[in-house]
């Protein structure tokens, strides 16, 4: 890792044999922009230090075997505008930092075990424009409330 510290702009370690756990170390990563590390072979969870990466921009890790929960630091960065975790074995809640991340323009979580009801507090994502929660394990809350925050993501098209 000590090798890519002075990495910048982009990292993709998709596609390839790549393994293993992702490092606490990608949270020194500070001039990153992207990573993408779809289509590889890493398991285990996502680390909290991801969220020190303050620059990042694009963040996809889908269709592997991350498991654990989404580190709420994730919604911390201020200039993540795609996420990409579909397809992985994530679970638990999403957590109400979601709304944190404002410049979020594509939130793709499908294909996990997310559970609870699907918060409210994305309609405070006013700049999505491409929401995926399909195939999860959401639960009901009042059938009233349960989709109200909907209306709010007035620049979403692909819902």
């Amino acid at each position: 890792m000590e090798l890519i510290k002075n990495l910048h702009n982009e990292l993709i370690l998709g596609y390839n044999g790549f393994g293993g756990e992702l490092p606490e170390e990608l949270g020194s990563l500070l001039a990153l922009e992207t990573l993408r590390a779809g289509e590889s072979h890493i398991t285990g969870s996502i680390p909290l230090e991801i969220g020190n990466i303050h620059n990042l921009m694009i963040l996809s890790l889908h269709n592997k075997s991350l498991t654990g929960l989404i580190p709420f630091t994730i919604f911390n960065i201020p200039n993540l505008k795609e996420l990409y975790l579909w397809c992985n074995e994530l679970n638990g809640i999403i957590p109400d930092s979601i709304s944190n991340a404002s410049e979020l323009t594509i939130l793709e979580l499908s294909s996990n075990s997310f559970s609870d009801p699907i918060p409210t507090t994305l309609g405070n994502l006013r700049n999505l424009q491409q929401l995926n929660l399909a195939s999860n394990q959401f639960t009901r809350e009042s059938p009233t409330q349960e989709l109200t925050f909907l209306s709010s993501l007035t620049n979403c098209k692909l819902l």
